[in-house]
């Protein structure tokens, strides 16, 4: 690794220009906290291999070496679908009536490009723009703040710098204190550089003291872990963005999806449990940017599709139910006879999850979504909103 590349991930965990644990704070008396946390599912997850609809039939015949595994061990959901064997928490939450997957959703988006795709999918406009997210304008309009846990900020937080920061795990040891108390040294003198330093070493040893165990744990548990111990630290953090990668199953999906999904589960329960008292009144809403052909190819995977799903979940949703309309798989109802047939709006469902989450009214939820008009379904338990 070369001396930039050392600095850039030393800094990586520290780059925080206004930490959420150091900002001003508002009393819980005066603003209930309604946390809503965004996960972008990145590369395409494959609906019909984690949301199963067993009553198909016609996946044994397009599907021969994928459906029959899917299917082993899959957990009971309701309607003649199931989760993937690896989703125990999230099968936990929907016996809790805490999780609610909703099947053939879409963004709106058709030409099967994942970085357009993903850009669509952040922007939540009707052409994608990479410096306007939803969930930046949904902040803006609720007037509060939110944290990117990632590298750097992702569409969906672009447009609101002043109320978004950054925070992203260090994969650096204690040994490396002596670089940043060189960078301490070296920022002498410089106001703006030492302020941002020291906040974020202050947040470095807030993060460092939560975390009591040794034991180690994957990347994205440890993100989801971070999310929850912000959240606990700062009345004024209201909103939150996280990311798993590898979704992209073109070859041995069956190995592949079972590690995602695992990683995906596994990390959904430490955000609950860092979470504590206030996962009761936390939105949390997972999405991908399409789905995946019907059909599988010739090297026991799937190529990009159109349809998938979403899943919202938390102490705050009104679940234990499937939501959405099923299409059927029939080739007439295939979307270009190949994939699954979105038939509602992915950006919808947000909207409406927003709307009655944050106690937004028309007007904003319109400068979030300018041409969405949501669901009539009760997505929030009524003694959250």
């Amino acid at each position: 690794m070369d001396r930039r590349a050392f600095l850039h991930s030393s800094l990586a965990s520290l780059s925080l220009v206004s930490s959420p644990l150091t900002a001003s704070t508002v009393s819980n008396s005066e603003v209930m906290r309604r946390p809503f946390i965004w996960v972008i599912l990145r590369g395409a997850t494959d609906s019909l291999h984690s949301l199963i609809p067993s009553f198909e039939s016609r996946l044994t015949e397009l599907r021969p070496t994928l459906h029959k595994d899917a299917l082993a061990d899959a957990l009971p959901l309701d309607k003649g679908f199931l989760l993937h064997k690896e989703l125990n928490f999230l099968h936990t939450l929907y016996g809790q009536e805490s999780l609610l997957p909703v099947v053939a959703v879409g963004s709106g988006y058709k030409a099967r490009s994942h970085f357009a795709g993903q850009d669509y999918l952040e922007s939540g406009l009707s052409r994608a723009k990479i410096d306007s997210g939803w969930l930046a304008r949904a902040v803006k309009a609720r007037n509060t703040n939110a944290l990117a846990v990632s590298m750097r900020v992702p569409i969906s937080l672009q447009g609101a710098s002043d109320k978004v920061d950054t925070w992203y795990p260090t994969k650096l040891g204690k040994s490396n204190d002596n670089l940043l108390s060189a960078l301490s040294t070296m920022y002498e003198g410089h106001d703006e550089l030492s302020s941002k330093l020291q906040k974020g070493l202050e947040t470095r040893s807030i993060v460092r003291g939560e975390v009591s165990s040794t034991k180690r744990i994957d990347n994205f548990a440890a993100i989801c872990r971070d999310c929850g111990i912000f959240f606990k630290h700062s009345e004024a953090l209201q909103a939150a963005a996280i990311e798993l990668n590898g979704w992209d199953t073109h070859q041995n999906q069956n190995q592949r999806t079972a590690n995602m999904n695992k990683k995906l589960d596994n990390g959904l329960a430490v955000l609950k449990k860092e979470l504590g008292d206030l996962w009761e009144s936390t939105v949390v809403c997972v999405a991908t940017e399409f789905g995946r052909t019907v059909k599988e190819n010739g090297t026991q995977g799937t190529d990009h599709g159109t349809g998938s799903h979403m899943f919202f979940l938390g102490g705050a949703i009104n679940g234990g139910t499937i939501a959405g309309k099923w299409p059927g798989l029939d080739e007439t109802s295939l979307f270009q006879k190949r994939d699954l047939l979105p038939t509602s709006n992915t950006f919808g469902w947000i909207a409406t999850a927003l709307k009655q989450h944050w106690a937004l009214s028309d007007d904003q939820v319109t400068s979030i979504f300018p041409n969405q008009t949501g669901t009539s379904m009760q997505l929030i338990r009524r003694e959250n909103t």
